[in-house]
């Protein structure tokens, strides 16, 4: 299928994820709008995509209150357009988001004041606006004085006022000061803005005080984040519990929460009949606030949630009011706790509604508590219905006893404390539904149970274990050479478990997992996963992504077995290739059969495994990129092999060479390969290095040295006068953009600035040029003085970093 056939929602997927991927591209090219220059259709899908967020950031910049300031404008994406080309772009209309951040300034009511002003200029323009973000500072004005005596805070209601009347189709509020105990200059602000909004807010979250005058309800509000105490008062006796769907609770535990519905003066019951999602986390303050022993509002309150669908739970002290008070209906999609013991075993004596999926999560203070697992082990059991049960055991500094995990309904288990080898088999065993297990901190030691498995030539098969067990994660602090405890227990469970699909070890097990494989294949055809023993194709498979973490065991990539045989892995249709491996070697790139032609090939690696690729015949490809990673300037022969890639490959259009090891010594006749149209050096160059490079590479459209040396320059780079004949002859280049940047700053502007002027004369080509010491001095006037003798000069432009 051709990208022009793919329907609308999905292209804009995909042009979605070019902009978020891809911005470092763009802004250091200029080339912002490119996606909205390549046809009508995607301009029309993408303009609304690029305007949709727009947020005004205002800083002090040193200057004093009052005083003029710049307003950096930015859409979602983080692509810095402002609200001019916004507005002659006729795009006013697609914003739907407007975010105003007031951080750092001295008088933060006056340039609120400002931001007020500034959107009152294209007021009938913001009528799409639906959510509202205002992000500030701590409040400084509560030294003023109270909120009624200060022009300061008049001034915030006026714009208070403005901001309403400017965007009137509101309907989703965010509120944010880092300072909860701030005064009443932003707390009011906040209060009289939200309250414009009353009648048809549906969306509130409020991370800062609000005082919201009295009368005002929330008749529409759907759903309510709030992170203190204080503003859940504000907003949440405003609001209608019947149409609540989401609400999203940060308090204290000594915070009696459901108080602020109503008076504390007997029995309450209140039904929330539409809330989907219940989200509780009470934490204590930075103060120490003592947590709450025992309920305080639990007898006194009913809350029923008959709706219910999420409930996640995060309350790391001995009482959590909300399960002594809310009644759960009989079914629920899923609930995620994570609280102390206390909790957990008022949870265990509880009825519990049939999940479908349940998470325990047992943090450090709840692991020294021996009753922890006791308890979640019965909350797990109150569930048998669930499709994915969850545990998670910790801290890592500490072990616990595994021994009480004994709930058969586990489907996944993460064990973050020190786990011995035998803890593990037990674990597995003990545990048929378990799917995916992870042992954060295997530790070694001696073995008691018995992982021996058969010589290749015994008759005797290792009995299959009672699991369901599909991924198994095997970390521990370990250093070469491989601990062999680990090496026997992988080979063991590849072996006693036929549902194992994927296994992951660090360092990794590969090279003595694959000889595995390959010897005992016949006998148990579980570890083939599909095709003969040693071939193996993936007719489908368009894109291949490889790294360090995906060479785990278990796949049989990249051994020799014992008759000479080897792995071939069959990639008839890939188009796409990307390779990144900071350690060596690399066991499934030499073992690929790629197809006769291809899209991408990216590989990011060390000197081995460049060494092992420049052996492989690659197919024909349309865009290569070779990244040398850290190590190589100690091998000599990692360039070479780089070259050599990227020489097999004439017929690409696009050829790209990075060097990020600033150890290796770049000499241009090291760079041979005729074919480059990008080099990135991040590797230590001089200015006779770069010159060197320009001539030689006949191809090359964009090169970027971004460690320039200070070394003495030996090549002739004196420009004739502005009057005289053109001496300088034009250089057999393509170059179109080149950075010079001299991280150390150990050249001067002048240096600098005669290197720039040599080579915009002889480069015709250029029209970019970008440095990190900024634009070099009397560059415009050295650009007028010689339009006339070269007239591309009128076609280069000057970036600064």
């Amino acid at each position: 299928m051709h990208i022009d056939d793919l329907p609308d929602d999905v292209l804009c997927l995909i042009l979605e994820r070019v902009f978020i991927h891809c911005y470092d591209e763009y802004s250091t090219t200029g080339e912002n709008h490119a996606l909205l220059a390549a046809c009508r259709r995607w301009r029309r899908l993408v303009l609304p995509m690029v305007y949709s967020h727009v947020s005004l950031a205002v800083s002090d910049c040193g200057a004093r209150p009052g005083a003029a300031r710049s307003y950096a404008v930015h859409s979602g994406t983080a692509i810095r357009t402002g609200l001019d080309r916004v507005a002659s772009a006729g795009c006013m209309h697609m914003v739907k988001r407007v975010c105003i951040q007031l951080h750092s300034l001295a008088n933060p009511a006056v340039a609120l004041s400002n931001v007020a002003g500034l959107m009152r200029a294209a007021a009938s323009e913001w009528v799409g606006v639906r959510a509202l973000a205002i992000s500030t500072g701590p409040d400084q004005l509560s030294a003023n004085g109270p909120a009624t005596s200060t022009p300061v805070h008049s001034d915030m209601e006026a714009a208070s006022d403005t901001i309403s009347r400017i965007l009137p189709g509101v309907s989703d509020v965010t509120l944010f000061s880092p300072d909860h105990q701030a005064g009443a200059g932003f707390s009011t602000f906040f209060g009289r803005l939200a309250a414009s909004y009353a009648a048809q807010l549906t969306d509130i979250a409020l991370y800062s005080p609000v005082a919201i005058p009295r009368g005002v309800a929330f008749g529409q509000l759907r759903s309510i984040r709030a992170e203190h105490k204080s503003t859940l008062d504000f907003c949440l006796p405003r609001a209608d519990p019947e149409v609540l769907e989401t609400l999203e609770l940060k308090v204290q535990p000594q915070d009696q929460i459901w108080q602020a519905l109503g008076p504390d003066d007997g029995p309450r019951e209140i039904r929330f009949s539409s809330l989907k999602k219940l989200t509780v986390l009470c934490h204590p303050d930075s103060n120490g606030a003592p947590a709450s022993t025992s309920s305080q509002e639990g007898g006194t309150w009913r809350l029923h949630f008959p709706s219910l669908q999420m409930l996640d739970v995060d309350a790391p002290s001995n009482a959590c009011p909300l399960f002594e008070c809310a009644v759960l209906p009989p079914r629920m999609h899923t609930i995620s706790i994570s609280v102390m013991p206390a909790v957990l075993r008022t949870l265990a004596d509880t009825a519990m509604p049939a999940v479908r999926n349940l998470k325990i999560s047992i943090g450090d203070e709840a692991a020294s508590d021996p009753t922890a697992l006791v308890a979640a082990n019965a909350v797990l059991a109150n569930t048998q219905t669930s499709k994915e049960a969850v545990l998670a055991v910790g801290p890592r500094d500490r072990a616990v006893d595994t021994d009480a995990i004994t709930c058969t309904t586990l489907t996944v288990l993460t064990v973050n404390s020190p786990t011995s080898v035998d803890k593990v088999l037990g674990l597995i065993g003990r545990l048929p539904n378990l799917v995916t297990a992870a042992f954060q901190n295997v530790c070694l030691g001696p073995v008691q149970a018995d992982i021996s498995i058969p010589g290749p030539r015994d008759s005797r098969l290792v009995a299959p274990l009672d699991t369901k067990l599909r991924a198994l994660v095997l970390l521990g602090a370990w250093d070469e050479p491989l601990p062999i405890p680990v090496v026997q227990v992988a080979r063991y469970l590849m072996l006693s478990v036929p549902t194992l699909t994927w296994l992951c070890t660090i360092p990794t097990l590969n090279p003595l997992l694959d000889e595995l494989v390959c010897v005992y294949s016949e006998r148990y055809q579980h570890l083939n996963s599909g095709g003969s023993p040693q071939e193996i194709t993936f007719p489908s498979l368009r894109e291949l992504r490889l790294s360090d973490c995906s060479r785990g065991g278990g796949s049989g990539v990249g051994a020799q077995s014992q008759d000479g045989g080897a792995w071939r892995f069959h990639f008839p249709n890939l188009e796409t290739l990307h390779a990144y491996f900071s350690l060596d070697p690399c066991s499934l790139l030499d073992r690929a059969v790629l197809p006769s032609r291809m899209d991408t090939i990216k590989i990011s690696a060390g000197p081995a495994v460049l060494r092992a690729v420049a052996d492989m015949v690659l197919p024909a490809v349309r865009r290569i990129q070779i990244t040398i990673m850290g190590g190589a300037g100690n091998d000599p022969a990692a360039l070479p092999a780089a070259c050599r890639i990227l020489s097999s490959t004439a017929a690409s259009r696009h050829v790209r060479l990075t060097i990020y090891d600033d150890t290796m010594t770049v000499v241009p006749n090291q760079i041979n390969a005729n074919t480059l149209t990008r080099l990135v050096l991040g590797a230590p160059a001089s200015v006779d290095t770069m010159l060197g490079l320009v001539q030689k590479l006949p191809r090359l459209v964009i090169l970027s040295t971004w460690n320039l040396l200070p070394d003495e320059i030996r090549a002739e780079i004196n420009t004739p006068g502005p009057g005289e004949e053109p001496t300088l002859e034009p250089l057999n280049t393509r170059i179109r953009s080149l950075v010079l940047n001299d991280p150390a700053h150990e050249w001067s502007l002048e240096r600098l600035g005669s290197v720039a002027r040599y080579l915009v004369l002889r480069i015709p080509t250029l029209v970019r040029l970008r440095s990190d010491r900024g634009k070099p001095p009397l560059f415009e006037a050295f650009v007028a003085a010689y339009r006339r003798q070269y007239p591309h000069l009128d076609n280069i432009k000057f970036v600064n970093e």
